[in-house]
């Protein structure tokens, strides 16, 4: 059984950011940290070492065709250790910079002060990540978009691709009639890429950027969206407006992402809480996202609204309107700090405990990883999957079938790790671990996938 805490650095086995862009489902979790990196576990044998690092572009020599780049974050490895071997890890930690040719095909469309991705082999030869211009890699870009949108990182990624190799102005083009698009995936994937590149301050038609960020509210479940609310085209008094017509619109699957968007607006924003309470005051609300009571919580905070909160809040108790004592509105007014002897009587006495969106979380990733399949006929059926999403203790890799590991069993992975991460986050403060799994070595003992180096 995995250990209860898990890291928020992780160390994996895999491709560097050129194979992940071919099997992007793959990766179960990204570094933040600059001591950290990340690749995949498993997948058959290793390859030549090669670290894969996120820097920014210092100066340009054109007539030299060379650019230095100051190393900034580790981001990905083709092996368990290359970060380590390359010397990337120690270069990225010391924000050294290097020097990549630019005369190379397809050539990149850079500028000083970029932020790029440099790739670092065992034979110390360094080059930039390169793309193929064209369709397929935005349409691998656009599928990427939806998994990893609320990821700093990978944001950064997206923006270094099509500036560099697919061009702002005709990326935007081509998105643009996709806002419109009758395909619901098409249409959010889109509108996300858009907002991803109004966020870098490249140019985004207003009112195109509108849509984007309303169809962004309506259809994602990423919380980034609400924080991207700042880029929407209008005055703080009209984008709550418009907040309090998303709460109401029952389109709105989940209304989150609009949560979020009001804490945004500040003290403005306090105007739809009496809607976002009305909204998440509801039994069905609480299996939306397990981390609903956070993004309550620290909305209500931003808006200084603590205290009109328990006001409204009390009020549904006391006539007994409450719908589910145990939902997000009530577990997020048990996280207000706010001085309220009524509530914290509440609090107290009607069984709320915030720490339990915590356990639960981390309780359905252990079911998950447990559903996962292990059958194997030889060792080569077998490799080595980590799971880490961020507490004080490293677990173990976990050893399962190549062959089960399907892109829908890899994508459900990636949703538990995100429901965990959010569920936990004020639980695990300042308690994160930079680590790698023990060593292991997947084998096949019958007919299951074990682990030979115990």
């Amino acid at each position: 059984m995995r250990p209860k805490n898990l890291p928020s650095g992780c160390v994996e086995k895999g491709r560097s950011f050129a194979a992940f862009r071919m099997t992007f489902l793959m990766l179960f979790c990204l570094a933040y940290a600059p001591s950290a990196f990340a690749s995949r576990p498993g997948g058959g044998d290793e390859g030549p070492d090669q670290c894969t690092v996120m820097g920014e572009v210092v100066s340009i020599q054109e007539d030299k065709g060379l650019a230095t780049v100051r190393l900034k974050q580790i981001s990905g490895s083709t092996t368990y250790n290359g970060c380590s071997a390359t010397g990337a890890q120690g270069m990225a930690e010391k924000n050294t910079p290097v020097t990549v040719p630019l005369n190379i095909q397809p050539k990149p469309f850079i500028t000083v002060g970029d932020v790029v991705f440099v790739n670092v082999r065992s034979d110390r030869d360094i080059s930039l990540e390169t793309f193929a211009p064209g369709d397929f890699t935005l349409d691998m870009l656009l599928k990427e978009v939806q998994i990893y949108f609320d990821d700093r990182l990978q944001r950064f990624k997206f923006i270094y691709a099509i500036k560099c190799y697919l061009g702002v102005q005709q990326t935007v083009e081509k998105l643009v009639p996709e806002l419109v698009e009758a395909d619901k995936e098409k249409r959010l994937s889109a509108a996300l890429m858009l907002i991803v590149l109004a966020g870098a301050k490249h140019p985004v038609p207003p009112a195109e950027l509108q849509l984007a960020l309303r169809i962004g509210l309506m259809e994602s479940r990423k919380s980034a969206v609400g924080s991207s609310i700042t880029l929407y085209p209008g005055d703080r008094a009209q984008v709550v407006n418009v907040l309090i017509g998303m709460l109401h619109d029952k389109e709105v699957v989940d209304p989150f992402a609009s949560i979020v968007a009001m804490g945004e607006m500040g003290e403005e924003g306090a105007r739809a809480l009496p809607d976002a309470i009305d909204r998440i005051n509801d039994a069905s609300a609480s299996q939306l996202r397990s981390d609903g009571d956070r993004i309550f919580a620290e909305a209500v905070t931003k808006m200084k609204a603590e205290e009109k909160a328990v006001k409204i809040f009390m009020a549904k108790v006391d006539e007994g309107k409450l719908k589910d004592k145990e939902g997000p509105l009530a577990k997020g007014m048990c996280r207000l700090k706010v001085k309220s002897d009524e509530l914290a009587a509440w609090c107290r006495n009607g069984g709320v405990d915030p720490q339990a969106a915590c356990r639960e979380a981390v309780g359905r990733l252990d079911s998950f990883i447990a559903t996962l399949p292990n059958t194997c006929g030889r060792d080569d059926d077998c490799s080595g999957y980590y799971f880490p999403v961020g507490a004080p203790e490293c677990p173990p890799a976990h050893m399962l079938s190549k062959s089960g590991m399907t892109p829908e069993k890899q994508e459900g992975a990636l949703k538990f790790r995100a429901m965990v991460e959010h569920a936990c986050a004020t639980e695990w403060e300042n308690k994160h671990a930079v680590c790698s799994p023990a060593e292991y070595k997947p084998g096949c003992r019958d007919g299951k996938c074990v682990n030979l180096q115990k």
